[in-house]
């Protein structure tokens, strides 16, 4: 309707598209930030279907009056598409009680530039929703920028388990019965618990960790089946199987590298 008005040559109004993802990470932010990029593109409201992934240091320089510069540069690449900024809470830190000044010079550009340019820019800010929050208390006009907020849920070790099996598939791999109650019961055990002030399971990242562990135990049942004599003789089924072993040899691997310990 807005196309067709401005064709008559009457007024449009440009309502802000500004979006907040907030959700754990691991949960499908950025990929659904691919797809309103492509929606927005096909509808018009944008350019072309372009993402532009960002985070703090995309905006935030080291010396004063250079965040501002920084920011409007990172904000040009995303004119005509999307500008996607990650973990965006960050912007802003607070140290020793006081407020970074380069982190909110980066934001007060920002805001500008959302105003200034809401009819060839959309700005999708994503994080944990209580950090969210409290970015959008760091500036009285923020939270009005945005018109539209989601709420990413996060996983259950079910949930989890099909992602994994969809991964896997897709590299010509396969879950044992024994693999894939070793990967739910990994699950189930970070689901429970609590590291760093956040669940677990957040922590390691959701999907991220899912394909984690389907990647290490397509590496330990590789190393397993190189230790068979004649490799040339092992079929389909053998060569696409992770058994139990291959599953837990991953979870320990995984769960070192990401620290999961208190």
């Amino acid at each position: 309707m807005a196309r067709v008005r401005a064709a008559k040559g009457m007024k449009v109004a440009q309502p802000s598209k500004h979006m907040i993802f907030t959700g754990p990470p691991g949960t499908g932010k950025t990929t659904i930030a691919r797809v309103v990029a492509n929606i927005l593109a096909g509808l018009g409201v944008i350019a072309e279907p372009k993402l532009v992934e960002t985070s703090r240091k995309d905006f935030v320089a080291e010396y004063e009056g250079q965040s501002a510069v920084k920011t409007a540069k990172t904000i040009d690449q995303a004119l005509g598409g999307v500008l996607f900024i990650d973990e965006a809470y960050a912007l802003v830190q607070e140290r020793d009680g006081r407020t970074d000044p380069f982190g909110q010079e980066a934001l007060d550009t920002l805001l500008a530039r959302m105003e200034n340019d809401r009819d060839r820019l959309v700005v999708i800010i994503a994080g944990y929703s209580s950090d969210i929050d409290r970015l959008l208390e760091t500036n009285e006009g923020l939270r009005s920028r945005f018109a539209t907020r989601i709420e990413f849920d996060t996983y259950s070790p079910e949930e989890l388990l099909e992602i994994a099996n969809v991964i896997a598939a897709a590299d010509d791999s396969a879950l044992t019965a024994e693999a894939a109650e070793n990967f739910l019961q990994a699950a189930k055990q970070l689901e429970q618990r609590m590291l760093r002030g956040r669940r677990a399971l957040d922590v390691a990242g959701n999907g991220r960790y899912a394909r984690q562990l389907v990647e290490a135990s397509e590496q330990c049942r590789d190393m397993r089946l190189a230790q068979v004599l004649d490799i040339d003789t092992l079929d389909e089924d053998r060569l696409r199987e992770i058994n139990g072993s291959d599953m837990a040899e991953a979870i320990a691997a995984v769960h070192a590298h990401l620290n999961m310990r208190e």
